[in-house]
């Protein structure tokens, strides 16, 4: 089951604007899908991951997973257990997720390489919903780690993906010894697999809501049915203006959260429609603040056809 949601976000705001896009993607797979661009990440990158100690093969894949995303680990206690939480500002995305399986490790001079599948999905809130709307999945990984002598961790100098499309069965062999290449390339297609690792991502989800003490449905980009402003038949000439005006904001009509410097604010875009007639209405796009619900911003237009104006 494919389960892109960046390119599949891509490709319905490509349609909504009436354009094809040409998509260059980094990491960009599927629960058993094997569309992903292949990243050989600079040791810069990944350098200031957190100052948690990865003593554990399973924690430093993590660690490494999260650097590569641009977002550090936060620990914190649920139940008398440590859980990390790995928030992003200023993004649709803010609250990351991951998931892998080690295939193999080999002991090094210095540290350890290890085989892995990894997986990440980056969750916003979409009208109350906790939404997994971005990620890539099951992506076969070369981690190398060196061992760190002042903390005894793991520390990633090197994280490379396989290959996408024809070369990718052979950037597999490449980078993993024979036996564990076969290994990848079968669990790549098993579902089973791909439910597991889930279940790790939503882990993290979870964990998330607790973090911020609140209660929201965790869902699925795929179980939930956004619509654009085209869906209630506004054409795609006025869209693709008023998208280009307000690019700040979600192209789905409805209500998304994004942190700010810490801040969180609710952008809007609400479609009122004006009697029988579709694509007659009023669409407005409000920016307000989540603690106290006061507007930051509140743009209004009127839309007929192929016009309109600002109200």
């Amino acid at each position: 089951m494919t389960h892109n949601k960046f390119i599949k976000t891509a490709l319905i705001a490509a349609i909504a604007l009436g354009t094809v896009l040409s998509l260059s993607l980094t990491g960009c797979g599927g629960h058993s899908d094997n569309s992903h661009g292949g990243r050989d990440v600079s040791l810069t990158d990944l350098a200031s991951v957190t100052d948690v100690v990865a003593d554990t093969p399973d924690l430093a894949v993590t660690q490494a997973i999260f650097a590569t995303q641009g977002v550090t680990m936060t620990p914190f206690t649920i139940d008398g257990e440590t859980r990390y939480v790995a928030a992003k500002d200023g993004e649709s995305w803010e609250c990351l997720g991951e998931g892998h399986k080690i295939l193999g490790t080999k002991e090094t001079d210095n540290g350890m390489d290890i085989y892995a599948l990894c997986s990440a999905y980056g969750y916003g809130f979409r009208d109350g919903r906790l939404v997994d709307e971005y990620g890539f999945g099951k992506v076969p990984t070369l981690l190398q780690f060196e061992t760190d002598p002042a903390t005894g961790g793991y520390v990633c100098t090197h994280y490379e993906e396989a290959l996408d499309g024809s070369d990718y069965e052979d950037s597999v062999y490449r980078m993993f010894p024979r036996d564990v290449a076969k290994q990848a390339l079968k669990d790549t297609a098993d579902d089973s697999v791909g439910e597991e690792i889930d279940k790790q991502i939503r882990a993290y989800a979870e964990a998330y809501l607790k973090y911020l003490g609140r209660d929201a449905k965790i869902s699925s980009y795929y179980e939930e049915n956004f619509k654009i402003l085209t869906d209630y038949g506004v054409s795609v000439e006025v869209s693709n203006a008023l998208t280009e005006r307000h690019g700040e904001y979600s192209i789905y009509v409805g209500q998304f959260e994004r942190l700010e410097n810490g801040e969180r604010f609710v952008y809007e875009q609400r479609w009122e429609q004006e009697g029988d007639t579709k694509g007659k209405g009023v669409v407005t796009f409000r920016k307000s603040r989540y603690d106290d619900g006061k507007t930051v911003e509140e743009i209004a237009y009127q839309v007929d056809g192929d016009r309109f104006k600002r109200i």
